[in-house]
């Protein structure tokens, strides 16, 4: 699980709920702890402008680090997923473009894509993809932001629809529990001819830069849907 830009593992850890979710269901969750950028800030380097001169290699870390977890603790190399908050969701769908064969599924929250990541010609490779994303997110704007060159959430669903050839699509609305957020959820399920290759996009109407848990939109606990989509993978 990847910290937001300017965030820590620490802080992930105790305010998105999956330490529980991992004792319920008897998996393994990691926190990696992102390195500074060149303004001191904690971060995840996958290319966003004003960058341009980092030269860590997060992929290679993240790739390292999964060997070795897997290796001593003898955990199942092939039920790896990776989900992240704003920049650690751009990272998790760089991995997915770069390291596709380590992850079962991703999901990415309020994250999107830069031309970097969108550009990899290793993206053939099909990955289940859950997104959530706000149609008034600020910070990661739906229609994108070409300051901090971010791609708009449609260009990265169908990025994804078209590497998995998910040609199915089924839309449903979640219940409107929390009627004090004007808010509503839209559920996107895209799937190829044997229901596989899903990619699904969580669409909040009005929804903000926020992860959707116990503490705002409770019409969905995002960290639980989350475990549902990866572990029906």
């Amino acid at each position: 699980m990847l910290h937001g830009y300017g965030d820590n593992a620490f802080s992930i850890m105790n305010l998105k709920g999956f330490n529980k979710i991992a004792d319920r269901n008897n998996f393994a969750v990691c926190y990696p702890q992102g390195t500074k950028d060149n303004k001191g800030i904690n971060f995840w380097n996958v290319g966003f402008k004003g960058h341009e001169t980092e030269t860590i290699d997060d992929v290679h870390f993240i790739e390292f680090l999964i060997n070795k977890l897997v290796s001593e603790n003898n955990l199942d190399a092939s039920r790896v997923f990776v989900t992240g908050e704003s920049n650690g969701g751009f990272m998790c769908n760089m991995l997915a473009t770069r390291k596709p064969n380590l992850f079962k599924a991703i999901a990415p929250v309020i994250g999107s894509m830069t031309h970097k990541i969108y550009d990899s010609s290793a993206a053939t490779i099909p990955i289940p993809v859950m997104m959530i994303n706000g149609t008034s997110d600020v910070v990661v704007p739906w229609s994108g932001d070409t300051a901090y060159d971010m791609l708009p959430i449609d260009t990265v669903i169908n990025f994804w629809t078209r590497t998995n050839r998910s040609t199915h699509l089924t839309i449903d609305t979640l219940p409107d529990i929390n009627k004090l957020e004007n808010s509503i959820v839209i559920r996107y399920k895209n799937s190829d001819a044997d229901f596989k290759n899903q990619v699904w996009l969580y669409k909040i109407v009005n929804g903000g830069h926020i992860w959707p848990n116990y503490f705002t939109k409770k019409d969905f606990d995002a960290s639980e849907e989350i475990w549902t989509f990866f572990k029906n993978q």
